[in-house]
């Protein structure tokens, strides 16, 4: 394995787009797959197993609507991202639905999914995951965020505590019958969910010690994971390609498009001159060849073509961008209102604990926007729940 460094030339300047390349397909098809779908299980659980007036539902449900049906159309879709078998214009992935699928276990199940030692004979396996790797680690989780060493993780991090203000504030009003129903939500969710605290973590081994912060921090983390985590993902993808302008229409993030796509064989030595990759049969649409062919024909050797600049646009625009029906911030509180973008709080003491936690969120928002470097999503642009 070689290690470019700036003095390597051609080779360094296109090893770092295929370094990023690379990032873009992981934080698409393993980042995102890890916030999306694994939280099914919460949300599908919830709705099913607790009535309608546990405190917890009534907390949850503005965090769960609308997640299950998106997720089960990007999974199963005709036309989505993951799934397609056809060209799409809107795509902007280097291969076909059955192949990017294959991303996807990593987020679950981590790189020994593809070992072959655990699956001998079996179509698809590779010696190379054999040893485990410790960048694709199986899903697991974590009552707590996740942290991440830069910028942006601490913004994201910097919304954790006052969500989990206001949990532990739901919490506390908890009736002995929310917590025994709880229970036994506890024990179907952790079925499902590797790391998810079971009954016993919840409620002691004789179910008569509620442990009410480990409650709070596991339904903060859901919270957090549908509205804030989620929003800020799609935000910065979308702004890769975008850019974003403030109300007056000046700019604020230009725009810095990051390759899906790259046309030309991957550089392996110090000594690499650009050479354009060479296309399989199987699989490659007749647009494709013709561009392939024109390229050999005019001795040109494009990192990629406007039309995978395009798609790209496309998959912003469809996809990646925010398309909000809800925000955080607007989630109202009432009983007899749709339970779906509201609290069903019918006491004052709930109703005023929503009134200060949104004073908390306006507040950090306004220091967060201090430094617009590092006010990845405003609160205004930040969703209630996974919608998009």
């Amino acid at each position: 394995m070689s290690v470019f460094t700036p003095a390597d030339g051609e080779a360094w300047q296109v090893a770092r787009f295929f370094v990023l390349q690379g990032a873009i397909h992981r934080i698409n098809l393993t980042d995102q797959a890890d916030m999306h779908f694994p939280p099914d299980t919460i949300n599908a659980i919830t709705k099913s197993v607790l009535p309608k007036d546990n405190l917890v539902l009534r907390l949850l449900q503005p965090h769960m609507w609308l997640s299950l049906c998106v997720n089960n159309t990007v999974l199963e879709g005709q036309r989505s991202l993951i799934n397609r078998d056809t060209w799409c214009p809107w795509s902007p992935f280097v291969a076909k639905g059955d192949e990017v699928r294959k991303l996807l276990p990593f987020g679950w199940y981590g790189s020994q999914y593809y070992a072959q030692s655990l699956s001998p004979g079996e179509a698809g396996k590779d010696a190379y995951f054999d040893e485990p790797n410790s960048s694709y680690m199986p899903y697991r989780w974590d009552p707590r965020p996740p942290d991440i060493p830069s910028r942006y993780g601490r913004f994201l991090n910097a919304y954790f505590p006052p969500i989990r203000q206001f949990v532990r504030g739901v919490v506390d009003h908890m009736t002995a019958t929310d917590w025994r129903e709880i229970g036994y939500w506890a024990h179907h969710v952790a079925a499902w969910l590797p790391g998810f605290p079971n009954r016993h973590d919840l409620l002691g081994q004789d179910d008569d010690a509620p442990n009410k912060d480990l409650l709070a921090d596991t339904l903060a983390h859901f919270i957090w994971n549908a509205t804030v985590r989620h929003s800020a993902d799609h935000q910065t993808l979308h702004e890769m390609m975008s850019g974003r302008l403030d109300a007056e229409g000046k700019t604020l993030v230009t725009p810095q498009p990051v390759p899906f796509v790259l046309r030309v064989q991957a550089p392996l030595s110090r000594d690499y001159v650009r050479t354009l990759a060479e296309l399989g049969t199987a699989g490659v649409g007749w647009s494709e060849k013709i561009g392939s062919l024109v390229d050999k024909l005019r001795h040109k050797k494009p990192l990629c073509w406007p039309t995978d600049l395009t798609s790209a646009h496309w998959a912003d625009l469809l996809f990646y961008m925010p398309h909000n029906s809800l925000c955080l911030k607007d989630v109202g509180v009432s009983v007899d209102g749709d339970r779906n973008q509201n609290y069903a709080f019918d006491t004052p003491e709930l109703k005023a604990l929503v009134t200060q936690f949104k004073q908390s969120l306006q507040a950090l928002d306004d220091t967060l926007s201090q430094q617009p470097d590092s006010h990845f999503v405003p609160l205004a642009d930040i969703a209630s729940s996974i919608q998009y």
